[in-house]
């Protein structure tokens, strides 16, 4: 059974399906409202968590799964969700409680997940698409941005959520970003960027930044490094670099600040038209002063 499909199962009941019924419940399934710029939002966790995201091993999954087209993707999903601890996806999907695929039969109890977000993106009758955030651990706020293609007009959602971690009053700012694309010049693109990076900025502790940036031109990639430069970020670097590539950018990335990378892997896997990131990473705390 794909982790993919047990996800759709899910989500369908918070956002899709009028067919309420046919979809088992499950809390911790929740639905991404819309991002609250005159609200306070939740940069500091409060308190000593003993049950938040281990700070010394936190392994991430980033992909952009081409909306599930290949019947290959669901065993790839599952078997590198199974050694992640954060997932985000991109071009997920969820499909109408009517149609004819199986995927709306499966047991939503096979989700590995304790919490599961959805901010949407794309849309027709048939299935929603947009950026899914998963976790072994209950985000304590999230919410999400919409940003629309000048072109096309659909909408490209940015997926936040904020972590406790434990034995620390610190959060990690969680940030699933799928870019607008269609674009003349890089302004829309600049402008989708600003309105994380003023989350990033208010932020005081880690920090995760991935997703699918569609930096595909010089422009777009000169935006990104000047944002991430601007906030203190340090964009993951991986020695066989899979990572899916257009004109010769890479597409997709993982910015962290205040974690250091214990491993990092680009993988070539056909399923998709991009390449997973699994990036497995540690919370960087203070030096203490040495004694004089």
């Amino acid at each position: 059974m794909s982790i993919l499909r047990a996800t759709i199962a899910l989500l369908l009941l918070l956002v899709v399906s009028q067919q309420a019924s046919a979809i088992a419940d499950s809390e911790s399934v929740r639905e991404s409202v819309l991002c609250d710029a005159d609200a306070p939002m939740p940069l500091i966790a409060g308190s000593d968590s003993t049950v938040g995201l281990n700070p010394h091993r936190i392994t991430l999954l980033n992909w952009n799964v081409q909306k599930a087209n290949d019947p290959a993707l669901g065993a790839d999903l599952e078997q590198l969700s199974n050694q992640a601890d954060l997932v985000l996806l991109q071009e997920a999907v969820l499909k109408n409680a009517l149609d004819s695929d199986p995927g709306a039969d499966i047991d939503p109890t096979q989700l590995p997940f304790r919490f599961a977000a959805f901010a949407k993106g794309y849309s027709t009758a048939a299935l929603v698409s947009g950026v899914m955030t998963l976790s072994t651990n209950e985000a304590s706020h999230h919410c999400a941005f919409i940003h629309v293609e000048p072109w096309l007009r659909s909408p490209k959602a940015t997926s936040i959520a904020w972590f406790e971690l434990q034995d620390t009053a610190q959060s990690l700012l969680v940030i699933n970003l799928h870019a607008v694309n269609f674009t003349v010049g890089s302004e829309d693109f600049e402008t989708q960027l600003q309105a994380s990076a003023d989350l990033i900025a208010a932020h005081a502790g880690p920090v995760v930044f991935a997703g699918d940036f569609n930096t595909w031109n010089e422009g777009r990639k000169a935006a990104l490094l000047e944002t991430s430069n601007s906030l203190g970020l340090q964009a993951v670097g991986f020695e066989d670099d899979q990572r899916i590539r257009v004109l010769g950018y890479a597409l997709d990335h993982v910015l962290v600040r205040g974690l250091h990378v214990i491993e990092s892997r680009a993988l070539a896997i056909t399923s998709s038209d991009h390449n997973p990131l699994l990036v497995t990473l540690a919370v960087e705390y203070p030096r203490r002063a040495a004694p004089e």
